[in-house]
């Protein structure tokens, strides 16, 4: 790679272009970004990274890369001035990637008529390193490309590649997922309080319950889910108790409802444009 360009300075672009240089695939100087923010152009070059507010003093012609970080409602603006521009001065043979959620390649294909492009979803745990990234790409794109892609987003979490057919339902499960095991963490820490903990006594024995529980998933080889949850539970015994009760309420048939309805909005969006 020669230069990296990141269009958007926000949370998850700083993300990738940090984890870029911590992990020393590229330095600093050789990643660029495009952000139109007062306030993100000051936070981006006090993080001593170079920093355009548009197009027209940018030397695209060793620039490899262009990620697309800007918000899915921003979409359709940023295409135009990728029509208008970048199209007249990027190489066909420069990879487009876009982590705009509901985006699909064929949408961006109608403006980057003859590029490569990849698609990502990563989640917000990829701020810290700790993320899950999904990559698809289109026929254009080269092995190598697609290495890279890895590579890149290896320094913000793991990697999987997978068709863009699932990328709805991939959307509902691991990019709404934060959401979902911190309004757990949330519930159990209400219930906590309603019982008699002090808040923050509650907040502690939530969090390091969930931290500890995936830690384990993770690290301890052939441990699932299922196993885990069965080596706590007793016969008769509290955990018992509490599973039952969620089984009664249908726990697991509201979770798949929740994921449904989730992968349906991102359906719908991607419909629109």
């Amino acid at each position: 790679m020669s230069k990296l360009l990141i269009i958007g300075g926000g949370n998850m672009g700083f993300a990738i272009a940090k984890g870029i240089a911590d992990k020393n695939f590229l330095s600093k100087k050789d990643i660029l970004f495009i952000e139109k923010s007062s306030d993100r152009v000051k936070f981006l070059k006090k993080a001593k990274f170079n920093v355009f507010k548009d197009y027209t003093d940018l030397d695209f012609k060793r620039i490899d890369i262009v990620i697309i970080a800007v918000k899915p409602k921003d979409i359709e603006e940023l295409l135009k001035a990728l029509s208008k521009t970048l199209n007249k001065k990027i190489s066909k043979k420069t990879l487009i990637l876009s982590i705009a959620a509901g985006v699909k390649i064929n949408k961006l294909s109608r403006t980057l008529k003859d590029s490569p492009i990849g698609r990502v979803m990563p989640n917000t745990p990829c701020q810290i390193g700790e993320g899950i990234n999904v990559l698809t790409f289109n026929k254009k794109t080269t092995k190598k490309q697609k290495q890279i892609t890895k590579m890149i987003f290896s320094s913000i979490g793991e990697v999987l590649e997978l068709d863009e057919s699932k990328f709805d339902l991939v959307t509902a499960l691991s990019g709404s997922g934060p959401a979902y095991f911190a309004y757990l963490i949330e519930s159990l820490v209400k219930s906590g309080v309603k019982l008699g903990l002090d808040e923050r006594t509650s907040y502690i024995l939530s969090l390091m319950t969930g931290l500890g529980t995936t830690r384990m998933l993770k690290e301890i080889k052939d441990l699932s889910p299922k196993r885990l949850r069965e080596m706590v539970t007793s016969p008769n015994g509290t955990t018992h108790a509490a599973i039952t009760t969620l089984q009664k309420y249908n726990f697991e048939d509201v979770i798949f409802k929740a994921i449904m309805a989730a992968t349906d909005r991102s359906i719908e969006m991607g419909r629109v444009g």
